[in-house]
C-alpha cells in the first residue's frame, strides 16, 4: 500500500491542479484575443487600402471593379461577383465578375429574390452556405451553364441611405469550407463602405444637375 497523502499534501494537490485549469482558461481567452485582434486588425488595413484608391479611381466603375480585386484576396475566395439593383426591370445585373468564369457569368441577370445574391438583395440580410448542393435557394442554372462548380458562398447587402442597391457575393473558400462570423463581418464592412462611395457619387451627380439646372 502506497503513503497516505497528508492533509496538507492533498491541498497543495488541489491548488496545483485550480492553477493549471486557470492557465489553460487563460490560454484560451488568449487565443480568442488573438484572433479578434487579427480579425481587427485585417478590417482596418483593408478598408485602409479601399479608402486610398478614391484618388486613384474616381470612376464608380473602375473603383468597383478594384474593391472587388481586394475582395478576392483578403477573403481567399476562388470567385466574386458585384452585382447592383436595376430598380426599373427588379432585376441584378453583373457590375463587376471575378474569378474563372467571370467574362461568361456577366451576361445572366437575377430577378430580386432570385438565386442567393437575390434572396439577400430582397431580405437585406447577409447569407453565408457552407455547401450549396443543400441550399434550395441557391440557382444551379447559371453555374451548369457556365461549367461552374460552386460549393461556398458568403452573399451581402449593399446599402445607400439604409436601402439595398446590390450586394457582393464570394464563392469557393480556398482555405476550408465554412464561411465563419469573422468572414461575414468583414465583407459586411467592405459592403458598408462602397455603399458610402455610391452614394457620395450620386450625391455629387445630384449636385452638378442642380447647378447645370440653376444655370
Amino acid at each position: 500500500m502506497g503513503k497516505k497523502k497528508s492533509l496538507k499534501e492533498q491541498e497543495l494537490e488541489k491548488e496545483l491542479d485550480l492553477l493549471k485549469s486557470n492557465l489553460e482558461e487563460k490560454k484560451e481567452e488568449f487565443a480568442i484575443l488573438q484572433r479578434a485582434f487579427a480579425a481587427l486588425s485585417l478590417k482596418f488595413n483593408v478598408l485602409q487600402e479601399i479608402q486610398e484608391m478614391i484618388p486613384t479611381y474616381p470612376n464608380l466603375d473602375e473603383l468597383l471593379d478594384k474593391i472587388m480585386d481586394v475582395v478576392l484576396r483578403v477573403m481567399e475566395v476562388e470567385s466574386g461577383s458585384l452585382f447592383l439593383i436595376d430598380e426599373e426591370k427588379g432585376e441584378l445585373f453583373f457590375q463587376v465578375a471575378k474569378g474563372p468564369k467571370g467574362e461568361a457569368v456577366k451576361g445572366y441577370r437575377l430577378k430580386i429574390g432570385e438565386g442567393i445574391a437575390g434572396w439577400v438583395a430582397l431580405q437585406d440580410e447577409p447569407v453565408a452556405i457552407s455547401d450549396v448542393s443543400k441550399e434550395p435557394r441557391f440557382k444551379k442554372e447559371i453555374s451548369e451553364a457556365i461549367g461552374y462548380e460552386t460549393r461556398s458562398i458568403l452573399c451581402v447587402p449593399i446599402k445607400v441611405r439604409g436601402k439595398a442597391k446590390g450586394v457582393i457575393e464570394v464563392l469557393n473558400k480556398l482555405k476550408g469550407d465554412v464561411f465563419v462570423s469573422d468572414d461575414i463581418e468583414l465583407l459586411s464592412t467592405i459592403a458598408y463602405l462602397t455603399g458610402i462611395m455610391m452614394e457620395n457619387v450620386e450625391e455629387v451627380g445630384r449636385e452638378k444637375k442642380s447647378v447645370i439646372g440653376n444655370r
